[in-house]
């Protein structure tokens, strides 16, 4: 029986990376305070560009990036949820 994949930190910074649907955005999101453009981002996936129009939901924590979400519907508080790649959302639920 092989055991899961462990969601350590360094590699899952480096997975947010190289994810095919998140790593864009992850990239930018690590070396920007700002959004890009609308110019800069015209040739990236919708996905992308959506993640982007709300740049500011979004923080970085010890080089990964979450979603911060304010005053929820619920009650829950604050919470921040992690950008968690494709590859890694199997496990996690």
């Amino acid at each position: 029986m092989s055991r899961p994949r462990q969601l350590q930190l360094p590699r899952l910074a480096e997975r947010q990376l190289k994810d095919a649907e998140i790593g864009t955005f992850v990239s930018l999101r690590l070396t920007q305070e700002q959004p890009p453009e609308k110019a800069e981002i015209q040739s990236e996936s919708e996905f992308t560009k959506q993640l982007i129009s709300n740049w500011a939901r979004f923080e970085v924590h010890d080089g990964l990036v979450y979603r911060r979400y304010h005053n929820t519907p619920k009650g829950e508080g604050d919470y921040l949820q992690l950008l968690l790649p494709r590859a890694d959302v199997p496990e996690t639920l």
